[in-house]
């Protein structure tokens, strides 16, 4: 341990002296501590090329290495360090590159017929067989589902023909099957393509719910059907509907509840998938508990409210889309 303590010292020492002279071919009497492996240098620490390299450390590296075949050769010589100025290929060279995310083979987006915007017939799905469709929808919404993003998710700020019902209809289709996470990577990239889609992502504290257990405890079933006001739920991915939700997925699902519209983290403590039957109300005065009122007395469930950080998804820049 002390022996490591002192190389890695001494490398400090090379690298320190480097950057005073100006980065230029240098011999040093402490080259006998260096591996024959390149090493980055920063402000703060030595660091090898084949350890990950903190990406905001990119701008203020230089890249100080042994030319492995002299350091070999030449054991009696001094080693000749090359100090470079950083470039990127360099830095990244022990990096695991970006995987390449997936584009549909064929795609149309044309502005939609009159009328098509009516809510009575509107389409968006992406089926199993590779084909997304969104007919007479909000392109916000084909957004929220692209991202996995909740509708408190989305910072205000994009343009209104963003949200309107009458804009574009999207066809995609892609080569060969698609599973619902690929489907979903390239309907991503379709944005970012023809509709020059930027965004980031901004951590922010929120006040949102925490799903906690009642105060009789939980009345939930290991597995079996959720039904949700009479409705079996079923993602348009799954074969057949699942056998129970977890919590995360619940909290998920009531986030988007009238009544609720801000984030829902799971707080239970509960593992594994539960069957479940909810109703609550969905409208004024429709004869039904609304959801504060029924997760208690239906499931054993509550919502508190608490403030608690959030990714939220912000539209940077996005236009009218560029012809097929």
């Amino acid at each position: 341990m002390w022996r490591e303590r002192q190389k890695q010292a001494q490398i400090g020492r090379i690298c320190d002296w480097a950057r005073r002279t100006g980065c230029k071919t240098i011999s040093h009497p402490l080259w006998r501590y260096l591996d024959p492996a390149r090493v980055i240098v920063t402000d703060r620490d030595p660091w090898r090329m084949s350890d990950p390299l903190p990406q905001d450390l990119l701008p203020q590296c230089l890249s100080c290495y042994t030319h492995n075949r002299a350091f070999r050769s030449l054991k009696s010589m001094r080693a000749p360090f090359v100090c470079l100025n950083l470039i990127v290929a360099v830095a990244l060279a022990g990096q695991t590159a970006a995987p390449v995310r997936p584009t549909f083979d064929v795609v149309s987006v044309k502005p939609s017929p009159p009328g098509r915007g009516s809510r009575r017939s509107f389409q968006s799905e992406c089926s199993e067989g590779g084909r997304y469709i969104s007919h007479g929808t909000p392109l916000l919404w084909a957004i929220d589902w692209a991202y996995g993003l909740n509708d408190y998710q989305v910072v205000p700020g994009w343009p209104d023909w963003l949200n309107s019902f009458d804009t574009y209809d999207v066809d995609a289709i892609a080569n060969g099957r698609a599973t619902e996470h690929e489907c979903r990577l390239m309907l991503q990239s379709l944005f970012e393509d023809r509709f020059r889609l930027r965004v980031h992502w901004a951590r922010k504290t929120v006040t949102a719910f925490a799903l906690i257990p009642g105060r009789k405890g939980p009345r939930l079933r290991t597995g079996g059907r959720v039904i949700i006001n009479g409705e079996v739920k079923q993602a348009a991915s799954e074969i057949e509907a699942p056998d129970g939700w977890t919590m995360p997925r619940l909290a998920n699902y009531l986030a988007s509840v009238r009544g609720i519209g801000m984030p829902v983290l799971d707080k239970t403590g509960l593992t594994g998938v539960f069957g479940l039957a909810l109703s609550y109300s969905i409208a004024d005065d429709d004869g039904r508990p609304d959801i504060f009122s029924a997760l208690p007395d239906q499931l054993g469930l509550r919502l508190q409210a608490i403030r608690a950080p959030v990714d939220m998804f912000v539209i940077d820049h996005v236009e009218h889309p560029t012809g097929n």
